[in-house]
């Protein structure tokens, strides 16, 4: 296992290898440099143009979450994810496919990007969040479950309540969403699946076949909680 801040190091430099595995999504010089000593690069969880790839079909995780925001009759909505511009990038497809569904129904997303270094730290997460939070949207969207943790805590400090007051969803079905108070709205990446592609082009190389894949994995929307059906409120609540 060999980390992205260690490429330049000398140990990495003399490294060669039929195959390398690469959980992100390097900068497009890095995989040039990379396929030069490596026979095939494979990217886990994002895509490239220029390689092989086995990643979740994140803008279409992200239009299910959309299409079921939209169905419980949300149309202002918030969105807070990393700034990661890449236009492989987990986060980037997620919000770039709630977007699209959004946008073709006539809906509002306002959308923040967010620093991940900051958000790490938690002197700066809640200072973070509290600004969409604040905006008035009824339903929030965080770019990954972490982020989305992160807004159930700021709409609890702020007096309110999620899903009566604000409706919250996330990203990756991390094992705490299911026992967060209301238990979280999110997508579920089949990591099984992943896996079991992952194997098969392997044994493909090793058997001396080429072992080209460009495979999206699709999501599962998971139905908890933290969305409120608006037009099931009872009479006497607040929009």
């Amino acid at each position: 296992v060999v980390f992205i801040d260690q490429l330049a190091s000398e140990d990495f430099r003399s490294l060669r290898a039929d195959m390398a595995i690469l959980f992100a999504v390097p900068e497009a010089a890095v995989r040039r440099r990379l396929a030069q000593r490596i026979g095939r690069l494979v990217l886990l969880n994002a895509t490239a143009g220029d390689c092989d790839y086995i990643a979740p079909d994140n803008r279409l995780a992200g239009r299910l979450i959309a299409e079921h925001l939209l169905e419980c009759g949300h149309r202002s909505i918030g969105g807070i994810t990393f700034d990661d511009r890449d236009p492989g990038s987990d986060f980037r497809q997620r919000l770039d496919g709630c977007a699209e569904v959004f946008d073709a129904a006539g809906a509002a997303l306002h959308l923040t990007r967010i620093s991940a270094l900051k958000f790490s730290d938690a002197r700066f997460r809640r200072k973070l969040v509290e600004p969409m939070v604040k905006a008035g949207h009824s339903a929030l969207i965080g770019g990954c479950d972490a982020i989305a943790a992160e807004l159930c805590a700021a709409v609890f400090a702020a007096g309110k309540r999620v899903p009566a007051d604000v409706s919250i969803a996330g990203f990756d079905d991390q094992f705490y969403t299911q026992f967060m108070l209301p238990a979280l709205t999110t997508v579920k990446y089949p990591a099984e699946a992943i896996g079991i592609h992952l194997a098969a082009v392997t044994d493909e190389l090793l058997a001396g076949r080429d072992g080209h894949i460009r495979k999206l994995v699709p999501p599962i929307l998971v139905k908890r909680a933290s969305i409120l059906n608006l037009p099931h409120r009872t009479e006497g609540e607040e929009e």
